[in-house]
Order: C-alpha cells, then structure tokens, then sequence
C-alpha cells in the first residue's frame, strides 16, 4: 500500500517561523490536554458524588481524548521538528488507524450521552428502565467496537492512510476510496451527527415548553436545573467537537474535490482537530459544580503540598 503521496514545493513548504508557532501550540495543547483529562478521570473516581454509573461515558470521553492526545501530537511535533516523515509505512498506518479510531470514538460517545441525556430530561419515566448499567456498560463496549471496525477497512486495503506534509500526520485520503470515504464519513460522521443534533434540539425544545407550562401551572412533567445544567453541559461539549472537526472536514472535502488546500490551512485544521481535547475539562470546570470544586480541590492540595515542602 501506498502511504506517501506527497510532492511538496517550494512554496508550499512551512517556513521556520510558521513550525516553531505550531510546536509551541502543539507542545501546550499536549499538556493542557494529559493534565486536564486526567484530572477529568482522578476527580471521577475519587468524588462520591460523581462515583456513579452514568459518569462512565464522560470518563470513557476522557479517555478517547487522552489515547488521542497521547498518540497524535507527540508525532506530528517530531514531524515538524524533522520536516518530514521520519518512520515506516507501518508507523504511518498506525498513525492513521489511532486517529480515526479515538476521533470516530469520540463522536460515539457524544452520541451516547445524547440518548442518555434525552432519556432522563424527556423520558424520565422510562430512565430507570432503560439507563441502567448494562445500557451504559454496554455502550461503551459498543462505543470501541464500531469505532475499531469502522477505522479497519484501510489496513485490508478498502480505503488509504497515506502521510501527508501539510497536516504533519498520516490521515485517511479521502479521495484514494470513494466507497470507503462514503461509508466512512455516513457511519462516523451523518448518522451520529444526525442523532446528536435531532435528540438536543428535542431536549431544548421540551425544557422551553416545560418552563412555559410551569408559568402556566399546567406542567405535569417535572425537570429538575440539574437535569437542565447536565444537558447544557453536553450540548456544549457537542458543539465544541462540531467547531474544532469541522476545519479538517472542510479540508477532507476540499481534496475530496480535487481542490488544492494551502498548508496554512492544514496546520490550522489539524490544530483546531487537536485542541478539541482540552475543550471538555474546560467546560466541565466552568458549568459543572462537582468538576469545578473537583479542580479547585486538586489545586489547593498541590499548593498546600508546595507550601509544605517549602
């Protein structure tokens, strides 16, 4: 197989300046990400309050952003550094392979925690039903799976990875499998985009006409502001994935086309693609109380313990 198809000139070579800016960039996001997420998952196991079954899908997110971080950007900052591709092709694939499977993971999981959601805020009747530990424990396991069978075609051949010098990175090529890239982006990407979109604007839509019925004292539905907070939460990490993946898909369709994409552009989608993981325990420290006192704690025992050891 194939996995360079890269003829780079002159002009379209990053200049010193330009890979110093995103080394940097890349180097801060990369800390900011492992430290950040990884508090996501310490303050998950250790807070009481948090140490219950449906936090396994924001934990399970914190991992797919941790695996993606953690395999990702520690390549593509050797590729700037070296300006170039300095591994196999066998590097290469599992460059590719790890990135769609942890990006297509992070969408599922997004999409989990939107039926869960929908569920509790507009179903609440049929939460314990349904969103029991066998749903969530099972979600995950599916989560893993579809991911790791959807990012599987290109290793027998259905689809590329192939390194490119724009992205610093080896990704899927779009145009080398038209079948492949459709299959690709209606499974990963339409469908649960579809789902996650359809079930929020459902949820938003209940809350407001609930709020109006309270007003008018004929609400026979009860939805608590917690219940309203979380779906806020959720929604606002939805929309932050949407924003930081939808640069690199407009790239992806754009040589879909046949067009030709400046490396700037490139570097930026790839940047935005990365900074995604350190999006979620931003806004997990700005909206959720638990999360926010969770940081808060974990600050104040490292500067007591810097104190002490003063």
């Amino acid at each position: 197989m194939n996995w360079t198809n890269d003829t780079v000139t002159d002009e379209e070579h990053r200049s010193t300046a330009e890979q110093i800016i995103v080394i940097i960039i890349m180097i801060l996001i990369f800390f900011i990400s492992i430290a950040g997420n990884a508090c996501v998952c310490y303050i998950i196991v250790k807070d009481p309050k948090l140490k219950k079954i449906s936090m396994i899908t924001v934990f399970n997110l914190a991992v797919t952003d941790l695996g993606f971080t953690s395999t990702s950007i520690p390549i593509s900052v050797i590729v700037l550094i070296q300006d170039k591709w300095p591994w196999d092709g066998v590097v290469c694939h599992l460059n590719g392979i790890t990135m769609l499977v942890f990006g297509i993971a992070s969408l599922m999981n997004l999409g989990v925690i939107a039926v869960s959601r929908y569920i509790a805020v507009c179903h609440s009747q049929f939460a314990k039903t349904y969103l029991t530990k066998k749903f969530y424990i099972g979600s995950v396991i599916f989560i893993w799976i579809i991911s790791i069978a959807i990012s599987f075609p290109p290793i027998v051949h259905w689809g590329s990875i192939e390194y490119s010098y724009a992205k610093a990175a080896c990704t899927h090529y779009w145009p080398s499998s038209m079948s492949y890239t459709l299959f690709l982006i209606t499974s990963a990407v339409f469908v649960p985009f579809i789902v996650i979109v359809t079930l929020y604007s459902l949820l938003f839509s209940t809350v407001r006409s609930n709020t109006k019925r309270i007003r008018d004292k004929s609400s026979s539905i009860t939805i608590t502001r917690s219940d309203i907070r979380l779906a806020k939460v959720s929604a606002s990490i939805f929309f932050s994935f949407l924003i930081c993946w939808s640069p690199i898909s407009v790239t992806n369709f754009l040589e879909l086309a046949g067009l030709k994409v400046r490396h700037q552009w490139n570097m930026f989608a790839m940047v935005m693609m990365y900074s995604n993981s350190i999006c979620d325990p931003i806004i997990y420290s700005l909206m959720s109380n638990h999360f926010k006192a969770g940081f808060m704690k974990l600050l104040c025992c490292k500067n007591q313990s810097a104190e002490t050891s003063d």
